[in-house]
């Protein structure tokens, strides 16, 4: 399911661009592994207090038992502070998912066939799972997270997250990020879930805290859409 592609995602939109010689700096000399560590988590949570926008180019590649081939996705990505949230696939398949405040639209354009579902009051539990706007404070309360830091600065921390408890471990068995050494944003995203199916998304042509216009995260759906609400499970 869609949905379940999207599990984890936007969790990888934790920071922005901006660089201060007062600001925490994980490559700092004469730090240890664990000050390291947490240099870097307090850099992330300063940076995604400043985040207002997030644009970039993504492609997923998608491996499961179900599939003949691993399957591969490419489109657009735009977030807004806090709650606004657009994926558009491109190809092979043409789809839309908007998550906001209250609501969650999956546009098929291909079946024309959009489905809707209500988030208002599990808003914090849809979108720890499918990405916007989840903290990484939130995070780490339910995934126990460790940082690599190559020598070689050309090349991304790397954060890998596995869960904290039996039921977070039934959504997401793993989760690894890559962030950008100088922006602080997610470059690349790979979780596994329980059942073994493998998702990865790379990033690129990143555009921290620009202008999207409101249009960005409306939807003007074609006369003689089919429309289904869809109940959100447990």
């Amino acid at each position: 399911m869609l949905r379940t592609l999207l599990a984890g995602c936007a969790l990888a939109v934790l920071a922005a661009a901006g660089w201060a010689a007062d600001l925490p700096d994980p490559d700092a000399a004469g730090l240890t592994l664990s000050q390291r560590f947490e240099a870097l988590i307090a850099r992330i949570g300063i940076e995604q207090e400043r985040l207002r926008t997030l644009e970039a180019r993504f492609v997923q590649r998608k491996e499961s038992e179900l599939l003949l081939a691993p399957e591969e996705s490419r489109g657009t990505f735009s977030y807004r502070a806090p709650d606004d949230l657009r994926w558009d696939y491109d190809a092979p398949t043409n789809v839309v998912v908007l998550v906001g405040p209250e609501e969650m639209v999956t546009w098929y354009r291909d079946l024309n066939r959009v489905e809707r579902m209500r988030v208002g009051r599990q808003k914090d539990h849809v979108l720890k799972f499918l990405g916007a706007g989840a903290s990484f404070d939130t995070l780490r309360r339910y995934f126990t997270v460790s940082a690599t830091f190559p020598k070689d600065r050309s090349e991304p921390y790397v954060l890998t997250l596995e869960p904290g408890s039996s039921r977070v471990a039934r959504r997401i068995a793993s989760m690894s990020l890559r962030l950008d050494r100088e922006l602080f944003v997610p470059v690349f995203v790979r979780f596994v879930e329980p059942g073994g199916d493998v998702t990865e998304l790379s990033f690129e042509d990143l555009r921290v805290n620009g202008e999207i216009p409101d249009e960005r995260f409306e939807l003007e759906l074609p006369a003689g859409v089919e429309e289904v609400v869809l109940e959100l499970g447990g």
